[in-house]
């Protein structure tokens, strides 16, 4: 078992202040230098995020039918791929601590309620015309 320790600089978003965070990471078969092995962690946790957002997105049903069962797989996808580019064309790589507050205040959970909302406004209308 490996032991790796890095460190991780950032601007605190309240203070503007410069400032450290170390990393220690754990593993078997890891090598490289400690900015890869940190590296390497975080597009993981970039892929487990993004598995755990298409979960969110997906649609429940007990249907058996593997072709409407794989478009709301696509689906899900599909939004999601929608919200990165929706940060990315609202809040790009402005560092601002405005900016990035709003950034993580437009959550991929907070999209889906919005969407899963203005359906349910357009059903109550539509109920509500016959």
């Amino acid at each position: 078992m490996r032991v790796c320790v890095s460190y991780k600089t950032y601007r605190h978003h309240r203070t503007n202040k410069r400032r450290t965070k170390t990393l220690v990471f754990a593993g078997w078969r890891v090598s490289g230098a400690p900015r890869d092995v940190r590296d390497a962690y975080r597009k993981r946790f970039g892929i487990e995020s993004s598995y755990r957002q298409l979960g969110q997105a997906r649609i429940r049903t007990s249907t058996r039918d593997p072709i409407l069962r794989l478009f709301f797989v696509g689906l899900a996808l599909v939004l999601r791929n929608l919200w990165v580019w929706f940060q990315a064309l609202w809040f790009g790589e402005d560092k601002h601590p405005r900016v990035q507050a709003a950034s993580k205040r437009f959550q991929f959970r907070w999209m889906l309620a919005v969407l899963a909302q203005r359906n349910n406004d357009k059903e109550t209308l539509s109920d509500a015309r016959t």
